[in-house]
């Protein structure tokens, strides 16, 4: 934060601008605080996405984000600084835990060799792959580390396992494969900020001409 001092008065201003920067710097780190907390609320708000049931696939109804993870864990924020021209708030969000942030919060066009889409048996109640059914190279061709072989049918990936002492079951889909997956913008991120801004402004504007009003 910089100011500028002009007219007869700029001189008395200033003195009393230095005289209260304790309690405008604290009142800016309240602030921003509050900010950062709202901002953090607002943006893990929207992680109502969950799986569940037999028919659980790669994504959460409606294409929620999902309400437990580490993208969710990743946002935080917080203030640093202890003097107005210093001091700035850090909004965050993803960092190595969670490198797809970005795409979560701009959507993007993935496309290229062919995906694996992970769906029903391949996931767990939370939405993660199972360590059981991850793909493998074997000495008949491909499987999984823990569900047998696999097979190919109208561009699904199915296990051929069976159930104890020969017994067959039907197959399991574990991935759909795609040429290209379409990611649509939800994280919401820098919306939520930008409409926080008009508040958080008015807030500074209130707090300091209070502490101001008779200075100068």
């Amino acid at each position: 934060m910089k100011f500028t001092f002009e007219g007869y008065k700029a001189e008395r201003f200033a003195a009393g601008l230095k005289e209260k920067q304790p309690e405008l710097v604290t009142a800016a780190t309240r602030i921003l605080r509050e900010s950062v907390e709202e901002w953090v609320n607002k943006v893990r708000s929207g992680f109502t996405g969950w799986y569940g049931g037999k028919n659980r696939t790669g994504s959460t109804p409606s294409g929620r984000l999902r309400n437990r993870g580490k993208l969710k864990s990743s946002i935080g924020g917080r203030v640093v600084g202890n003097r107005l021209d210093s001091m700035r708030a850090i909004f965050r969000v993803g960092g190595k835990a969670a490198f797809y942030a970005e795409t979560q919060e701009d959507g993007a066009n993935i496309s290229g060799s062919w995906m694996t889409i992970p769906v029903g048996a391949a996931l767990t109640g939370a939405g993660r792959l199972k360590s059981s059914a991850k793909i493998i190279k074997t000495s008949d061709g491909w499987g999984t580390s823990g569900m047998g072989r696999t097979f190919i049918r109208h561009k699904v990936i199915f296990s051929a396992t069976t159930k104890g002492g020969g017994k067959r079951r039907k197959p399991l889909a574990l991935y759909i494969l795609r040429r290209s997956v379409k990611i649509p913008p939800r994280l919401g991120a820098r919306h939520a900020l930008h409409r926080m801004e008009p508040e958080m402004m008015d807030s500074f504007r209130r707090r300091f001409f209070t502490i101001l009003k008779d200075t100068g």
